[in-house]
């Protein structure tokens, strides 16, 4: 290795690895050109400087620029400097500043920049090419440019933005904010509350440790929360939201039909289309929007809100608690045993009771009239007043509760369908489907 300590003009480098050092831009711009030759060659400014993409006109063969000055550094790159570094591709190293401002945004295609700054609140803006841009320590801003780009935030409370291109985003530890941009990306938040953003494209989003958004944009996204409380956007049928159990209290936030899957708690449906929201096995909370939904809540003890429109809730097995909210809604039930729900706000004459003839059985048939096939009584105890003979709903006017009888025949038999929480109740309110 030869080291050149702020060198006569115009001196050139050996065949090995040569280091061009100086003191301050003055000396540097008094060198005139500088050509590394063959090797692995690198400029070095022990102090702080201010660089320009004119200041590289008169360098050659160069393939790294070490900033080794403690305050503030600031750096510009463009045509110049993708003749003055070999092939365009240039190392630039500023470990010990205070901050680093980088813009490599006017630098052409081929420009392949590796940047590692030091522990400040760095300014870091990639190129055309393939970048490889690390912020450190620091609240940094670190943008990729076009091209496939890697962005590592390392700790602090990063911004993260990677433009066009396939690109990998990771925010280390602190809260951060990666936006992935167009092209099909892949984001890590890593430790702290991150806010991750796939943009256009098929992108990978994991938010891993700490409460993070998690919003795949257009395009069918995989997404993984990890640990925290996590809150995923879906607006594609073909997005998938993945949790762990144990990784934390999740909610899926959803414009489109969409099924939670394992280990998700809570399901949001927005705006205002005709969607419908499926849960899982466990206890979830599902809310239905501004349109007519369709609510299941599948297994476990499951909270089902349907919001505006005229909404059909299915609580699914368990003793769930269904309010149909504003509207005309409909609480449906596939058999009698579900599990005995709470139904917190139904209105007769409004919203209805949706029972399957072929599940409940007892001689219940599609669009029957209840009250004229004697199929429907009312009284205070529950139970069926007289052997009916084949099934009997029956609503206890005091409690209130709604009961099915699947044979009539009083006693003990009787199932109870549901609580009214202080609802009146009429035959003609219940309808009987396939």
């Amino acid at each position: 290795m030869t080291i050149y300590i702020n060198p006569s003009p115009a001196v050139a480098g050996t065949s090995r690895t040569d280091l061009f050092l100086f003191d301050d831009l003055n000396r540097f711009l008094a060198a005139g050109p500088l050509d590394g030759g063959a090797g692995a060659d690198g400029l070095v400014f022990l102090g702080n400087v201010t660089l320009t993409d004119s200041h590289f006109a008169s360098l050659r063969n160069m393939e790294g620029l070490l900033l080794d000055g403690a305050g503030a550094q600031s750096l510009t790159l463009g045509a110049n400097a993708a003749l003055a570094f070999t092939d365009g591709r240039v190392a630039i190293l500023a470990p010990n500043a205070a901050s680093l401002f980088l813009r490599a945004s006017a630098l052409p295609m081929g420009g392949n920049l590796f940047v590692l700054a030091g522990d400040g609140n760095d300014t870091l803006i990639g190129g055309a090419g393939r970048d490889a841009l690390h912020g450190g320590a620091g609240n940094d801003l670190i943008l990729g440019g076009g091209d496939m780009d890697t962005l590592l935030g390392s700790e602090g409370d990063d911004t993260l933005r990677g433009d066009a291109g396939n690109d990998v985003l990771l925010g280390g530890d602190g809260h951060d904010s990666l936006l992935g941009g167009d092209g099909d990306d892949r984001l890590f938040g890593e430790a702290g509350d991150d806010t991750l953003l796939g943009g256009n494209g098929h992108d990978l989003l994991e938010g891993r440790d700490g409460t993070d958004r998690l919003d795949g944009g257009t395009g069918a996204d995989t997404m993984f929360g990890g640990l925290g409380d996590d809150r995923y956007i879906v607006d594609d049928a073909g997005d998938l939201a993945i949790e762990l159990e144990g990784g934390g209290t999740d909610t899926v936030v959803s414009s489109v039909s969409f099924t939670i899957g394992l280990a998700v708690e809570s399901l949001t449906l927005n705006g205002n289309a005709a969607v419908s929201g499926t849960g899982n096995a466990a206890a979830n909370r599902i809310l239905g929007n501004a349109g007519h939904n369709l609510l299941s809540g599948m297994g476990g003890k499951d909270t089902l809100i349907g919001g505006a429109g005229d909404d059909t809730l299915i609580g699914g097995a368990a003793a769930d608690r269904l309010t149909g909210d504003a509207g005309a809604d409909a609480f449906r039930y596939a058999v009698a045993a579900e599990g005995a729900d709470s139904i917190t706000d139904f209105l007769s004459g409004t919203d209805r009771i949706e029972v399957s003839a072929a599940g409940f059985g007892g001689g219940l048939a599609e669009g029957m009239d209840l009250l004229a096939t004697g199929h429907f009584a009312q009284n205070t105890t529950g139970r069926a007043d007289a052997p009916f003979g084949t099934g009997q709903f029956i609503f206890e006017t005091d409690t209130p509760r709604l009961w099915w009888d699947a044979d009539g025949a009083g006693g003990s038999a009787a199932v109870l369908v549901a609580g009214l929480s202080g609802a009146f109740l009429q035959a003609s309110d219940i309808q009987v489907i396939a």
